[in-house]
């Protein structure tokens, strides 16, 4: 009978837990539209804190939470996904999209 009810209570607990209480909260959400330039839309994300990920023309990715800089050439990403440890820098003219979460 124990086992049943600590069964019930975690699967309870885990329904009651929302998907917001489980996002950052100090991320607030980024707009992306279709009329910001792509250093538009790559200060806002640094701004909003908002997770990104960055698809190169060579196919190459890199998904991160925190964008260090952005500038007229290049936006550097600090701690991407599976190298934390490391900084990436990246010139613009060699992303062919940009995702940010937009939504929780």
């Amino acid at each position: 009978m124990l086992p049943r009810l600590t069964l019930l209570a975690c699967v309870l607990t885990l329904a009651l837990v929302s998907p917001a209480a489980l996002a950052d909260e100090g991320a607030t959400q980024a707009q992306v539209t279709a009329s910001d330039s792509l250093v538009d839309t790559l200060k806002e994300a640094q701004a909003k804190k908002s997770h990104i990920m960055v698809l190169l023309k060579s196919g190459a990715h890199y998904s991160a939470r925190t964008i260090k800089d952005v500038s007229k050439q290049a936006v550097v990403l600090q701690g991407p996904h599976q190298k934390e440890f490391y900084d990436v820098y990246i010139v613009l003219d060699a992303i062919a999209a940009v995702e940010v979460r937009a939504r929780n």
